[in-house]
């Protein structure tokens, strides 16, 4: 489990140690362990340098999704997108941008699965703007639940 927990940290493959976890009589291995195992996952620090290009991308399909028929409307709202700007303190409101300011201020709190929480109230457009980063932090927050279930689960297997 030390060489697991090791891997989640430093976002390195972990199928190895896994595997020898898995060998264990009477042990299930959480789906959110399996599924990151091959390639590791992320690191809370790579997600939080990763978060402003994502969080940029969401704003600017939001802006062009907003943008009502016609090309003066869509040449404004091109225009605007580019020059987007965000929030870096945490924002009310349901805006985008409001609530990408509180996904990176659960960020920079660890608290990825608030941060994933807050995530969801994104609009469609913002969301898969930024669907690979999503996706990279899901792996990582299925990950961290699947050892922490898994140390649970069997503690005397954690050293």
């Amino acid at each position: 489990m030390a060489l697991v927990r090791a891997a989640l940290a430093s976002g390195q493959p972990f199928a190895d140690a896994l595997g020898q976890i898995e060998g264990r009589p009477g042990v299930s291995v959480p789906a959110g362990l399996t599924d990151a195992a091959g390639s590791g996952v992320p690191t809370l620090a790579q997600l939080r340098d990763s978060f402003p290009d994502a969080a940029h991308a969401a704003i600017r399909a939001s802006i062009m999704a907003s943008a009502g028929d016609g090309v003066l409307a869509r040449s404004r709202a091109f225009l605007e997108a580019q020059v987007a700007s965000r929030s870096l303190t945490p924002q009310t409101g349901m805006s985008p941008d409001a609530v990408l300011s509180r996904v990176e201020d659960r960020l920079r709190r660890d608290d990825l699965a608030g941060a994933l929480a807050e995530a969801g109230n994104l609009p469609s457009e913002a969301t898969a703007a930024m669907g690979g980063w999503l996706d990279a932090a899901k792996l990582r927050l299925g990950a961290e639940q699947g050892l922490a279930a898994l140390e649970a689960a069997h503690p005397a297997t954690t050293n």
